[in-house]
């Protein structure tokens, strides 16, 4: 099974994208922790939600990202030394959070699958001042945890009906077809939906969403 292969890092993440999912907001989670892997801070998506428990999160704005929200619950006093941090989230980072991970000066990037429409690693290298700096990107590892983020991602785009999701359905599409057909039938079938009634664990979400997509 795909998550007893994760690192605890990964596995945080995916527990902060079902929640993000749960609340309503964009399946996306971030980690970042220190070089040894231990956790300094956790975000996830909030662009739906309107509270949060946290005063440092951003909530119901679409600055409410994962990898900010994971940013600003980090202590920046003491010995924290950002060019140690890793970061790890679950989607390849947007304008917004790659510019966030570069000016924080973060050591490492981890991401667990591609992003054809937002995602902004290239970025990384795209004036002199960004080539400054020299920062680690680490891309998705394992195609199957890809594959399913990509599908979990699809199927909640798929219920969102705003117009302007057209032409970013359309390069989903193009670029990862059999994971949009399968977030396509997840969705038509409403399985990730009875899953989040059921409130399942991440752990359990995970397993039975891989088994869905194995058995299509």
């Amino acid at each position: 099974m795909i998550w007893e292969k994760l690192s605890r890092p990964w596995q945080i993440c995916v527990e902060q994208a079902w929640e993000a999912y749960c609340a309503g907001s964009t399946p996306i989670g971030a980690v970042v922790t220190d070089s040894d892997g231990n956790v300094l801070s956790v975000g996830r998506n909030r662009i739906y939600e309107n509270s949060s428990s946290i005063i440092e999160h951003l909530f119901g704005m679409p600055l409410a990202h994962a990898e900010m929200n994971a940013f600003l619950s980090l202590d920046y006093s003491g010995e924290f030394n950002p060019q140690s941090a890793i970061l790890y989230t679950t989607s390849e980072p947007c304008p917004l959070c790659i510019g966030g991970f570069f000016m924080a000066g973060f050591g490492e990037l981890r991401y667990a699958s591609r992003d054809p429409w937002y995602g902004s690693v290239q970025n990384l290298q795209g004036n002199p001042f960004h080539r400054l700096k020299e920062a680690r990107v680490v891309g998705p590892q394992d195609p199957n945890f890809e594959h399913l983020i990509i599908s979990w991602l699809l199927e909640y785009k798929l219920s969102i009906t705003a117009a302007n999701l057209k032409h970013v359905l359309e390069t989903w599409k193009s670029a990862f077809p059999v994971a949009y057909e399968d977030g396509m039938r997840v969705f038509q079938q409403g399985m990730l939906q009875s899953l989040r009634q059921e409130n399942v664990s991440a752990q359990e979400f995970m397993d039975q969403f891989e088994g869905i997509l194995t058995s299509m």
